[in-house]
């Protein structure tokens, strides 16, 4: 998910910087923007998705 993410950012030509958090503690944020845009921080949670 982070690599689209960032290949997508880079297809627009959007200059940014990315980075992870995570604190001693294990708290983590999984994507930090930062550009002309602003900071964006992004966490990804994934799922399994159930049958029906």
């Amino acid at each position: 998910m982070i690599e689209q993410i960032l290949k997508g950012l880079q297809n627009q030509l959007i200059t940014h910087q990315h980075y992870y958090y995570r604190t001693r503690s294990q708290t983590e944020i999984d994507l930090i923007l930062e550009g002309r845009f602003g900071t964006i921080p992004i966490e990804i949670e994934a799922t399994k998705k159930r049958e029906q």
